[in-house]
Formats: C-alpha cells, sequence, structure tokens
C-alpha cells in the first residue's frame, strides 16, 4: 500500500480509498472490510490519491497508465439492443429498428442517491428517443448499483454508423452544482459475417478464438480478453498477471494463452503480421511469444524469434525458460509505448497443407505483473480458409 486517503465527507472517518500495487481499494466500515474501486481502472500500481472536497471525483496517479479519474456516480455497465422492433434480432441497432439503451450506474460516494433524473443525448441524427429523453434516475444506497432504460431508434444511416450517448445525472443527494455526466459509445447498423476474412480485427463482439490458462481470480489475475479503446478499434488484451501471496492466489508463476480458430496452409508458407504494444515486468522477468501447432495443440513451436526484442532472463521462475528469446519489458522500439507497432514474422516454412494453430503467450512469474499485451489486426497470408469474422454494413433496410 502507498497512500490511505479518508473520504472529506464522511464525519465518521468509515470511507477510506488505498493505493495498492493492484488499483484502488475502499472500505467504508472503517477498513473492517475492503473491496476494489473503480470499475474502469486497470489492474495497475497507484502512487497517489486525491479526492477534491466536495467528492464528486477521486483523481489518482498511477504507475505506467497515467493520471485516471473516478466518479461517485459510475457508469459501470451499458447495453444497447434491438429488442423492440427489430428485423433480425441480432443485437446490434440497424436502420428501422428500434431498441433499447439500458445503463447500470453503481453509487461509489458514501450518500444514498433516492431521485433524480437522467437526460439522454446522442451525436448521431439518425438516433432518437421515441418516448422522450428522460427517464428517472434508479434509487441507488451507497455502494449499490441501479438500472434504467430508454427506448432508441434508429432511420436513416448510412452504412456502418458509430453513436455516442451522454447521459447528464441530475441528482439532488450528489450535492453538484452541475448535472454529472458519463458517456458510452456505439456502433449501429451493421452484420456480423463469419468465415469471410483472413484479417482478424478484434471488431466483432466474440471473436472465434480460444482463451486458456491458468486459473483467474478477481480482481488482479485475470485471462486475455477483448477490450475496446474506442468504439470502433478493439484489441485483444493479454494480461500481465502478478502471481504474488496477495489473498486472492498463491505465489506461482502464470501462463495465458490467446488461440486461434483452425488456420488450413496452402502449398506455401505461412504469413502472420500484426500491430501490437507491451509492457511487461522489467528485466525479463515476465514475457510473451508466439506459437503454433500442427497437431491440434499437442505439441508447439516458437515462432516469433527474430522479432523479438530479447529474451528472458536467467533466473526467470516463468514457465517460458531461462533465456529464451522472447517480448519482454517495456516496448521501446520500432515505437514507445504506449503507442502501437507493426510486426510481420518471418515466413513459416514446413508446415503447407497442414492445419495448424497460433496462440500468443504471456509467461509471468510469481511476483509483479504490468500493463500487459495489446495485439490487433492479426492478418494471415497462405491460407486456403479464411477463418475471421468481419464487419458488413447491415444487409438493408427491412419493414418490420
Amino acid at each position: 500500500m502507498t497512500r490511505l486517503y479518508f473520504d472529506p465527507r464522511d464525519i465518521t472517518h468509515n470511507t477510506i480509498y488505498a493505493a495498492t500495487h493492484v488499483g484502488v481499494y475502499r472500505t467504508t466500515n472503517g477498513g473492517g472490510t475492503w473491496s476494489p474501486f473503480g470499475n474502469s481502472l486497470p489492474t495497475v500500481r497507484v502512487n497517489d490519491i486525491y479526492m477534491p472536497p466536495d467528492g464528486s471525483t477521486i483523481r489518482i496517479a498511477t504507475y505506467g497508465r497515467g493520471i485516471w479519474e473516478l466518479a461517485q456516480i459510475e457508469l459501470e455497465k451499458s447495453v444497447l439492443a434491438d429488442n423492440t422492433t427489430s428485423c433480425d434480432h441480432d443485437g446490434v441497432l440497424d436502420n428501422a429498428e428500434a431498441g433499447t439503451l439500458k445503463i447500470t450506474l453503481r453509487n461509489q460516494g458514501p450518500n444514498n442517491v433516492n431521485k433524480g433524473t437522467l437526460t439522454f443525448t446522442s451525436d448521431n441524427p439518425h438516433v432518437t428517443f421515441p418516448n422522450g429523453n428522460k427517464v428517472n434516475v434508479p434509487p441507488m444506497n451507497k455502494g449499490a448499483a441501479g438500472s434504467a432504460s430508454i427506448a432508441v431508434a434508429l432511420a436513416g444511416a448510412v452504412g456502418i454508423e458509430n453513436v455516442k450517448f451522454t447521459v447528464a445525472i441530475d441528482a439532488p443527494d450528489l450535492a453538484l452544482s452541475t448535472p454529472y455526466t458519463v458517456e458510452t459509445s456505439y456502433r449501429v447498423n451493421y452484420d456480423e459475417l463469419a468465415n469471410s476474412s483472413a484479417t482478424e480485427t478484434f471488431e466483432e463482439s466474440n471473436p472465434n478464438w480460444t482463451i486458456v490458462g491458468d486459473p483467474t481470480i478477481a480482481p488482479n489475475i485475470q485471462s486475455w480478453q477483448r477490450r475496446a479503446l474506442t468504439v470502433d478499434n478493439h484489441v485483444a488484451y493479454g494480461p500481465d498477471n502478478n502471481g504474488q501471496l496477495d489473498d486472492t492466489k498463491g505465489s506461482m508463476p502464470d501462463d495465458q494463452y490467446l488461440v486461434s480458430p483452425v488456420l488450413s496452409v496452402g502449398g506455401g508458407s505461412l504469413g502472420i503480421s500484426f500491430r501490437h504494444r507491451f509492457n511487461f515486468e522489467a528485466t525479463g522477468w515476465d514475457a510473451g511469444v508466439i506459437e503454433l501447432s500442427n497437431d491440434g495443440g499437442a505439441t508447439w513451436v516458437d515462432i516469433g524469434t527474430g522479432k523479438y526484442n530479447g529474451t528472458t532472463n536467467n533466473a526467470t521462475s516463468s514457465s517460458i525458460g531461462i533465456l529464451h528469446p522472447a517480448f519482454v519489458n517495456r516496448m521501446t522500439t520500432p515505437a514507445i509505448w504506449p503507442d502501437f507497432a507493426n510486426v510481420t514474422l518471418n515466413p513459416v516454412v514446413a508446415f503447407s497443407n497442414q492445419d495448424v494453430l497460433v496462440r500468443f503467450r504471456i509467461g509471468a512469474d510469481d511476483s509483479t505483473g504490468s500493463p500487459g499485451w495489446d495485439i490487433d489486426d492479426i492478418a494471415v497470408t497462405g491460407l486456403t480458409n479464411t477463418p475471421f469474422i468481419s464487419l458488413v454494413p447491415n444487409a438493408g433496410v427491412c419493414t418490420p
């Protein structure tokens, strides 16, 4: 723990925030119990905490992930679905469809929120609110969540479009001079076409990659996952977990894998390129490698040698091994993390006319973790199949 901060609004001094190596934790009973605070905060070392006297936000300083601001009322989850008047019931709001935007808010402050108004606006002129753009704030006791829904409709979209919803929260119990706003964004008017591309962009809702690895325990031992950098830019995120003894997992190494669907190689060599950024625990304790299997995953060979920036260290306890070529430390060339860099692997030969799997593997030792590995736009050449899902504009306007 690097910092304790007492909530200035709690005269009983029972609400305390702790800056730790795995995020911010909060107690509301004077330290009797603690829980993670900050729904969107990554698992990262936090060095300092500040809260203004009105308690509207908390600002934190992290090691390696910049400055964050966490609100008293957090947008915990949002779902936009075509579940009212729909042409294809695919979960995506398309032209001539009506649906629902449902948001879940969590009250992270010390006061109960009992009433107020949520006002919704959209930056896309093709998206409207058929029943009006105001609903009541859901009652939320301190620490509790509440949900609210509003009807939405789409008409006149041209191709795939984006929409950003802004929600103004006006609740007297927050004691703020102006409404507090949260935002959520979506794509609209598109379909997902299976087996249509040899490039994986991770823009589809459920990429057909397999995620395997050591057991994960929230909040700080995670698996590979799809995450959004922006509404139209998603990546595969591989965590550099810490395996230290911290009441969530025993002290042990950690391995996490992202495994491709079957890639059918033609008569030539296999080509793989992608863009990525990585930040692993320094001096080679943790690392990332790229491996291939031609026997359904029974055995694997490393295919990234020649593109790695270093090796694991000579005392690592990661299962990748000692002095093994790998992506290590914080990326500094050809781009400096957190910028992305492009990688083209050497042509993979000797696997022609075979079905193969490719996996991205992170091996971590039994101590400190780091931000991890983001991967996107995996382009594969030399295939006879198109194993990935692509996004295409909705097939056309229909009459429900």
